[in-house]
């Protein structure tokens, strides 16, 4: 019987290929098919004349007869599919070349990306040192009262290319025509500090209008020391909030428990006291602008991380490779890792060379056709290397059907293929066009709007 078995185990491995049993079961199926087949046809093409069954294996014998010329038949009539599928093996092979090109490209891309984070951040680095010396030199324009008046000195110390105008019993009344007067002359710079209160409060009408003026400039205002009865920090902390480039300078609290900063009259100042409202103004104008340094710093850290999350890896074999111009346009600075023969060893081994060489991104994606089987505990091996990252398989099989991880979601595209003709090509596995353009917007929807 061994030439029966020769004789039909090709046929049934070829009729096996395309149908979709778990590995083991499949094998044992075929195997006993082939043997059974076998038999008969031995069976069969046994005459015997003493043998009672010759009939029954006469009738054998023309079914097999019949069956043979049917197939014969079929196959003269079969449409032949060798260019279409020699066709494939060219895209693909163009597909691959592509890629590689592309990934020489991703790689490039990422190293000038991390280069140009790394330049923006000692970019940063470096101005926040020379932050002080920055505000030192400032062009600082001051308004005030006779408060500001007896510090100026200290304050051309502290600022020496500021400005100030300071005149006895001073109140903000004035602010507006000297702020314009500033502004006409273009001597406006920036930013303004105010010095009104010890002398009474001015209606909210006047304060817009110096806000109007400043424009977009930073304004800092210091309260005053001897507000009692008045109300003068109350109404300006309460006008500040409606701005977010008016910053208070809490003079009555900085100067509170300090009377060698002042005078008998308890608002002017002494010599310590006016180098300790120098250093207040000088302080709270450090602390907006290095608080904008640690913001951008912040910002371009949280940048970064963002666009490093929504890095995205394929692996994948055929399906990955057949799909890859079709997925260019959404994914294009994605990374792609594919091999042909890639198996559960060979994947685990590339994986884990990527988590080494710190390249494994936080979206990963795994896509491979029906020549590629992995079992449960294959798919968990996979699930755990790659924990902590976000992952997506592309089921060509049902294995993780009703299975919930924390970190993975299922892309059901099985179903897909299933549910129309036209998705498959006639070897069963590739795509065809129709086929590749549904897998982009299934990949689309379930990852890039996710």
């Amino acid at each position: 019987m061994t030439y029966e078995i020769y004789l039909v185990q090709y046929p049934i491995i070829f009729l096996f290929h395309n149908i979709d049993i778990a590995g083991y079961l499949k094998i044992i199926i075929m195997i006993l098919i082939i043997l059974l087949l076998s038999y008969i046809i031995h069976f069969s093409i046994s005459f015997k004349k003493e043998n009672k069954l010759k009939v029954f294996r006469y009738i054998l014998f023309s079914l097999l007869c019949i069956i043979s010329l049917y197939g014969g038949y079929k196959y003269i009539i079969a449409e032949d599919h060798t260019k279409e599928m020699k066709l494939l093996e060219e895209q693909l092979n163009q597909n691959e070349k592509m890629m590689q090109q592309k990934q020489i490209e991703y790689e490039n891309r990422i190293r000038q990306d991390e280069d140009r984070f790394t330049a923006m951040l000692e970019d940063l680095e470096n101005n926040e040192k020379k932050l002080q010396e920055m505000v030192t030199n400032l062009p600082v324009v001051g308004l005030g009262d006779s408060v500001m008046l007896g510090a100026l000195e200290s304050l051309y110390n502290v600022f020496p290319n500021g400005y100030f105008d300071a005149q006895i019993s001073r109140t903000a009344y004035v602010a507006n025509g000297i702020l314009e007067d500033l502004s006409n002359q273009n001597m406006l710079g920036n930013p303004i500090v105010m010095n009104f209160g010890a002398n009474g409060d001015c209606p909210e009408s006047y304060k817009i209008e110096i806000m109007k003026i400043c424009g977009d400039r930073k304004v800092f205002w210091l309260n005053a020391n001897n507000d009692k009865d008045v109300h003068v920090n109350e109404n300006l902390n309460k006008f500040a909030s409606k701005y977010p480039n008016l910053y208070i300078i809490d003079w009555n609290s900085i100067s509170s428990g300090h009377p060698e900063y002042f005078i008998a009259d308890g608002i002017h100042l002494t010599d310590a006291g006016r180098n300790a409202y120098a250093k207040a103004i000088y302080d709270s104008i450090y602390k907006v602008y290095l608080d904008e340094y640690n913001n951008k710093k912040e910002q371009i850290l949280n940048d970064y991380e963002q666009s490093q999350k929504n890095r995205i890896t394929f692996y994948g074999n055929d399906i990955l490779i057949n799909a890859f111009e079709y997925l260019q346009d959404d994914f294009g600075d994605a990374k792609f890792t594919t091999n042909k023969d890639f198996n559960y060893k060979l994947l685990k081994d590339q994986i884990t060379q990527d988590i080494e060489n710190k390249t494994l991104t936080n979206k990963i994606v795994f896509m491979f056709d029906k020549s590629t089987v992995f079992s449960l505990s294959e798919y968990q091996d996979l699930i755990e290397l790659c924990k902590g990252h976000e992952i997506y398989f592309l089921s060509m099989d049902n294995l993780l059907e009703n299975k919930d991880y924390e970190n993975v979601s299922v892309i059901d595209f099985y179903k897909e293929i299933n549910s129309s003709s036209e998705y498959l090509m006639v070897d069963k596995i590739h795509l065809t066009e129709k086929g590749n353009n549904r897998l982009k917007e299934v990949l689309v929807e379930s990852i890039k709007n996710n």
